[in-house]
């Protein structure tokens, strides 16, 4: 049972780091990036449900019941990778809604990754990470706020609260591509990846970012908090959707972290 602790009480940054390096090192870290910037695993809202004035979530895609349970898989799947190399690790998070500052340990650490896409014209291209860079200088003034926050606290169904914390996503009016991030597709997550910027910005790649990890820490901190609260609120996904891919976890076996053996402070 281990603790994960928010970042400013965080002991363990040397060897954070360290560890990020050596799984950069072996293409471990590759690996996991891989992993996110397949949209087949159905992790994310991508669009196609509608809202009523009363505030009610209809036609609500899978990926908006997976993207919680999804994501607290991957941040697993890390902390082991971490774990194997130093056993005291574990993943902090970013409280961004009350510590306001981009956290300093990581300001230099952006790793250089490379991975071959498919660009919207059909041809092939090399991205490399380290040429996204993030949003300079850092304006912290457009985060989410605790009231924020705490607005999606007080939501009671999950699907609400999903969306509200995630984010909905727009429709590019030039291009027509689909826009995950940035202050126009509200949700709490989405901002604060628009707000860091550069790979951060890009759905696919985003975990190439440290930072994702100590963000989505907090995600899923929020979701704990918000699942203390409504116990008997969460996905209500069947079949297949219930199998949070590329791993075999059905979705009911990450409903209470105690039973993962880890907690928040």
């Amino acid at each position: 049972m281990f603790t994960r602790t928010e970042v400013s009480d965080f002991q363990l940054w040397d060897e954070l780091i360290d560890a990020i390096e050596q799984l950069v090192s072996n293409d471990e870290y590759h690996r996991m990036v891989s992993i996110h910037s397949n949209m087949r695993h159905n992790m994310h809202t991508m669009g196609g449900f509608t809202q009523t004035n009363s505030g009610t979530i209809s036609a609500v895609p899978s990926g908006t019941q997976r993207f919680l349970p999804w994501h607290r898989q991957y941040l697993i799947e890390f902390e082991k990778l971490l774990q194997g190399i130093n056993p005291s690790l574990y993943i902090p998070y970013w409280n961004w809604a009350a510590n306001r500052e981009f956290p300093q340990e990581l300001v230099p650490v952006i790793l250089d990754l490379s991975f071959r896409i498919t660009n919207k014209f059909g041809g092939t291209e090399i991205i490399r990470t380290r040429n996204m860079k993030r949003n300079s200088p850092f304006n912290s003034s457009w985060l989410p706020t605790v009231s924020d926050v705490q607005g999606a606290l007080n939501e009671s169904s999950y699907i609400n609260f999903s969306v509200e914390l995630e984010g909905r996503g727009t429709i590019d009016d030039i291009t027509g591509e689909f826009v995950p991030f940035g202050r126009g597709s509200a949700g709490l997550h989405n901002i604060v990846h628009g707000i860091v910027g550069g790979v951060m910005g890009d759905i696919k790649f985003s975990p190439s970012d440290p930072v994702f990890w100590l963000h989505h820490a907090y995600c899923d901190k929020v979701w704990w908090d918000w699942q203390v609260l409504n116990p008997n609120e969460g996905p209500t996904l069947s079949g297949l959707d219930k199998i949070l891919d590329p791993w075999t976890t059905d979705v009911e076996e990450l409903n209470d972290i105690n039973n993962l053996l880890y907690s928040y402070i």
